[in-house]
């Protein structure tokens, strides 16, 4: 698979993990220039879900071709051992799992839709507190209407409302 299509964190940790072992660059010296650089070109589109890991890596690569790379220790040595902590950085953090990010309800997010994508367990704590809270208004309902003061004050006003006189109906309009 090419670094440039979509790859899961694992294939991706396997991939830098495989190329880390055919490095063509060690302590002393890089053992083909042709090689190394599609080696680096590789590792370089395998960073980029890190912006900030792969822009060391680059800026390891170009401290080290801006020295010349001569066959001196000195000069390779810290080039290599600052790659070696960049990839090995990077596959341990392709091994920690992806946290994902929590779905953030807005005011085109309505009552329908959390029920179609909560769980089940949220599912049941609603219900059982729409039950409840249903059940209390028509408990304290019932026993409102038992009590007989409520009773009759209700009855008083459903008697205001129908004394109330309705609108006199008008004369018809003679016929010819």
């Amino acid at each position: 698979m090419h670094p440039s299509q979509k790859m899961t964190r694992k294939e991706r940790r396997e991939a830098l993990s495989g190329m880390w072992g055919d490095m063509p660059l060690n302590q002393f010296g890089i053992s083909d220039d042709g090689k190394f650089f599609a080696w680096q070109g590789k590792i370089s589109a395998l960073l980029s879900f890190n912006p900030q890991l792969q822009f060391e890596f680059r800026d390891a690569i170009k401290a080290g071709s801006s020295q010349g790379l001569s066959h001196s220790l000195s000069k390779y040595k810290p080039m290599h051992d600052r790659i070696r902590t960049i990839l090995a950085q990077a596959i341990e953090e392709l091994s920690v799992p992806e946290e994902h990010a929590a779905t953030v309800l807005t005011a085109d997010h309505g009552i329908l839709w959390f029920i179609n994508h909560c769980t089940w367990s949220a599912r049941l704590k609603l219900a059982v507190t729409i039950f409840t809270a249903a059940s209390v208004v028509f408990f304290a309902g019932f026993r409102l209407g038992a009590i007989d003061r409520v009773r009759n004050l209700y009855i008083q006003w459903e008697n205001s409302l129908s004394a109330q006189p309705a609108a006199s109906p008008t004369p018809g309009q003679p016929t010819k």
